[in-house]
């Protein structure tokens, strides 16, 4: 590929995903229970402790495993994971005005009916 001097050279491929690292080399998704048993190990090596304090423990639950608990368990086998939140800005503008009028109306009414 011919490419003009002023062109950024190409991006290399992504690096492949580590599976004999990620969850013991499993080539796909693990159950719940392992990946709740998994967490709680990244939890006792200090991972979250936070969540560790208010999920723990978890093997064995109904508890869900939301974004912080699955970055952590990443973490604890050597990915790099971020959290990043989407936010819905027409959400975020019914919500003021939501807040507004409670802090207008000096509370929650209900209807009497």
């Amino acid at each position: 590929v011919c490419l003009p001097p002023s062109a950024p050279p190409p991006k290399p491929p992504p690096p492949p995903l580590p599976t004999t690292q990620l969850f013991g080399g499993l080539a796909d998704v693990p159950r719940i229970e392992y990946m709740q048993r998994w967490l709680e190990l990244a939890w006792e090596q200090g991972f979250d402790p936070v969540g560790k304090a208010q999920l723990s423990p978890i093997y064995g639950t109904r508890k869900w495993i939301g974004s912080t608990e699955a970055a952590s368990l990443l973490r604890s086998f050597g990915i790099r994971a971020r959290i990043v939140e989407f936010i819905d800005k027409d959400a975020q503008a019914k919500e003021r005005a939501i807040r507004a009028k409670i802090a207008r109306e000096g509370g929650v009414h209900r209807r009497k009916g």
